[in-house]
């Protein structure tokens, strides 16, 4: 039990960092860094690593990560973004290669946020977008 709350801490701390350094790198100037609901972000470090340590296929990881980032509004301003690049990197992190950029994808995100799109399309929608990275 304490293992498992070192790195749920460990993994909510590099999603604030991911977080933080989006919002450090935006072209709008008012956005700003902040944690606005950390329990949630406990939560949501929780749900995640429990995929992992099942070994779930990085589509269902990454539709977490869009759907629950995106909708819960952990941060202050750039939940979407966040959202975006942490689903990426469970998409790279098993060799897979997402053919949208956030630009493109901002529209299906934003209907994600507003509980439009539930997580069964989400996965739909990555796996129409995903493909393997060639070598």
């Amino acid at each position: 039990m304490l293992n498992e709350k070192k790195n749920i801490e460990k993994l909510s701390k590099f999603f604030v960092k991911i977080h933080d350094n989006i919002i450090e790198n935006s072209i709008d100037k008012y956005d700003f860094k902040g944690i606005r609901d950390e329990a949630g972000l406990y939560y949501i470090s929780y749900k995640i690593l429990n995929e992992i340590i099942k070994k779930s296929d990085p589509i269902i990881i990454a539709s977490y990560c869009y759907q629950l980032f995106a909708v819960r509004h952990l941060f202050h301003e750039g939940n979407k973004r966040t959202a975006h690049v942490i689903a990426q990197m469970f998409l790279v992190s098993d060799n897979l290669e997402f053919d949208i950029d956030y630009e493109k994808a901002k529209d299906f995100i934003i209907k994600i946020a507003r509980k439009e799109k539930g997580f069964n399309e989400i996965k739909v929608w990555l796996k129409q977008h995903t493909s393997h990275r060639k070598r």
